[in-house]
């Protein structure tokens, strides 16, 4: 008899099983495309520390694109769990990639086992390098900003000020601070 109970859960985990395969699939494509995030933000900080704009621009688009295919993989991956959650029978409260993790069995338990820990690891490492990136972009700004400023003895108004009232900023024009009547 427990070769016939066998069959029958193996049956009823037939479709189960198929959505399980599903999902770790679509979570092995979203830890490839978190990798490659973190390899365009790399080549991101390389390019803005090479004064590189147009590859600078490059590795934006890009970062832009994988965003995109990001936010469409997972409304795929919350129609996917929802059926699995309800499957499982999951109560909200636990349901949660570890709880999820905790339910199935393998191979779908490891195989989202080692995907919960790459991707953690992916996106510190991607956290780091952004707030890295940001941290130089900033600093050069800054730069340019009060080099600007010292040609032109005026401050440079950032993108997006506006005055009290909500107008934009006035442009006054003066004699450059760096700059005599000669040029």
């Amino acid at each position: 008899m427990d070769a016939a109970v066998d069959i029958q859960s193996e049956l009823e985990l037939m479709p189960i099983a198929a959505l399980l395969e599903q999902l770790t699939q679509l979570f092995d494509d979203e830890l490839e495309r978190q990798e490659l995030v973190l390899a365009v933000c790399r080549a991101q900080g390389e390019a803005a520390r090479a004064h590189d704009a147009p590859a600078l621009e490059a590795r934006t688009q890009s970062l832009a694109a994988l965003m995109d295919d990001a936010l469409a993989a997972e409304r795929r991956r919350i129609g996917l769990l929802r059926g699995i959650v309800e499957h499982i029978g999951l109560p909200v409260e636990l349901q949660t990639l570890t709880d999820l993790i905790r339910a199935v069995p393998d191979p779908w338990h490891r195989r989202m086992k080692e995907f919960q820990e790459r991707i953690r690891a992916t996106l510190t490492q991607t956290r780091a390098v952004v707030r890295e990136n940001a941290t130089y972009m900033r600093r050069s700004l800054k730069t340019f900003n009060q080099t600007i400023e010292g040609f032109t003895g005026e401050p440079v108004a950032s993108a997006g000020s506006y005055t009290a009232e909500g107008d934009a900023p006035v442009r006054k024009t003066g004699t450059p601070a760096v700059i005599d009547a000669r040029g």
